[in-house]
């Protein structure tokens, strides 16, 4: 056993700081959700860090004078466990994160397998000897390190070089060299803590006498351990830095994205009003400058009879126009949306649509459906309109479905198609295409809600979105609700009576 010394407590001490504060680093450097697979596994390399840093101090405590032999044989079995935990706790991020990059290499799910059948027997065989007292706990040391950590501290340089690589094919090159630099650097500590063994026993020759690298160089192995041990973390914090680049990425994706609604949402305006003047001038107008014009014509009616018919002609172009006016209205804003609530405004809009556009939708309810905020009823109500209009642009299909359910002040709207489908994938990535499909997503997230879309070539299409949220009727709004399809039919034909009226 190499007698304690100062100095080399100090080693220890300053080697136990550096990994304790790449834990520290990574945990507060980790994000919850990203995409990157080094950042689903960083938790394994921050225990690393806390466990090699423990193993560390136990070390300098253990160099400290004076120490009893049984005080120091404690030290050195708690030391020797340590080394086994941060070494697997290694040797699991390094195959986790290279098992993540490289998904089209399915062996590469079998590697922790590969390595507890590596480490298990030689593990059984040396705890054996030891047990027996045929040899000491440097001798376990020593094998632990050839056999465990210096595989897993290998194969997490590998990770480490392999997620540089992904990262210049992901637009982030400046982050590549630090990959590569921290790969180099664990590598290089993998191999003065684990092929430089401090007891010599399995690299014995005289040109490496265990405690230097040999003749050429007579370098302590504490001393080269302590430069590298700083340089690992300072590299592997370097690292760290693609969280923020990845979150500069997705402020970049944001605003595109909201470019992009920003124009949709002006092209958007300009069609409907595009669509209202041509309406306007092509129905309200004419019907008005023909009113117009039999009015004028009343004033030469020379018998009652021709008076009375004239009368009827202007009721009747009175009567058009006024639903014409109406219909544009609904279209605009529908006020059984305010008035009757959310199913009433749906069930109206699925009628008006089925008749405009030739294509059957059934439209039914499920379980209790409240009154919501306002504004989570229209987000779902335009979604759905959204919906429909994709239906009768893209689908080639007649037939649809509309369901919405509620439970428990959570809205679940299902739209569905057999129509030709499409690639989602292909379609989310088409740029100015899928402008409507980005709308009706940002709608629904608006109000705090999700949406899912399923389709395939061939195969139909189902997009579903829930919100959930709490009822909230405004002050005069029925509050009641509604349980049931029959229930809910009865209530949306009340808007029907009121439009007869031109309500």
């Amino acid at each position: 056993m190499q007698p304690p010394s100062p100095v080399t407590a100090v080693v220890f001490f300053v080697q136990g700081l550096a990994f304790f504060m790449l834990g520290i680093s990574i945990l507060v450097a980790t994000r919850p959700k990203t995409s990157l697979a080094l950042g689903r596994w960083l938790g394994l390399l921050a225990a690393f860090g806390f466990l090699h840093s423990l193993s560390a101090w136990v070390e300098f405590v253990r160099q400290l004078p004076p120490a009893s032999e049984p005080v120091s044989g404690g030290f050195e079995l708690v030391r020797n466990a340590l080394l086994v935990l941060y070494s697997i706790a290694l040797a699991e991020f390094g195959a986790n994160v290279l098992r993540s990059l490289l998904p089209k290499r399915p062996a590469l799910a079998y590697l922790p397998l590969a390595l507890a059948v590596w480490w298990l027997p030689p593990a059984l065989v040396v705890g054996y000897l030891c047990s027996q007292g045929a040899i000491g706990l440097a001798v376990v040391e020593a094998i632990a390190r050839y056999l465990i950590y210096l595989p897993a501290a290998l194969l997490s340089a590998l990770a480490l070089f392999w997620q540089g690589r992904v990262l210049v094919a992901a637009r982030l090159p400046s982050l590549e060299a630090d990959c590569r630099n921290a790969a180099l650097a664990f590598a290089a500590y993998a191999v003065s803590g684990g092929v430089i063994v401090p007891t010599g026993i399995l690299l014995s020759s005289p040109e490496v006498p265990g405690q230097n690298y040999g003749g050429f160089l007579q370098l302590p192995i504490e001393i080269l351990r302590l430069v590298l041990a700083p340089a690992v973390a300072i590299l592997i914090v370097r690292v760290l830095r693609v969280f923020e680049f990845e979150r500069y990425l997705e402020i970049e994706n944001l605003n595109g994205r909201l470019r992009e609604l920003s124009h949709a949402l002006v092209a958007a305006q300009e069609n409907e009003r595009r669509r209202i003047a041509r309406e306007l001038h092509d129905e309200a107008s004419q019907l008005l400058s023909t009113l117009l014009l039999r009015l004028r014509l009343i004033e030469n009616v020379q018998t009652p009879a021709e008076l009375h018919q004239r009368c009827g002609e202007v009721i009747q172009l009175a009567a058009e126009a006024a639903e014409s006016i109406r219909r544009m209205a609904h279209q605009l804003r529908p006020i059984a949306l305010d008035d009757l609530g959310l199913v009433a405004a749906v069930q109206w809009y699925v009628a008006e649509y089925s008749a405009r556009e030739g294509i059957q939708v059934s439209f039914k309810t499920q379980g209790f459906v409240p009154r919501f905020a306002p504004e989570v009823e229209l987000a779902v109500y335009r979604a759905i309109q959204e919906c429909l209009t994709n239906v009768a642009k893209h689908a080639r299909t007649r037939e649809a479905s509309v369901c919405v359910e509620g439970n428990n002040g959570i809205l679940t709207v299902t739209v569905e198609d057999q129509g030709c489908g499409f690639d989602v994938s292909a379609v989310q990535n088409g740029g100015t295409k899928t402008l409507g499909l980005l709308g009706m997503r940002e709608r629904i997230e608006l109000v705090g809600g999700t949406i899912e879309i399923k389709s395939a070539t061939g195969r139909g299409t189902v997009v579903r979105f829930t919100v959930p949220t709490r009822s909230a009727p405004a002050a005069g709004e029925n509050r009641e609700g509604v349980k049931n399809g029959q229930d809910q039919s009865a209530t949306v034909r009340r808007p029907s009576r009121l439009a007869s009226r031109g309500g």
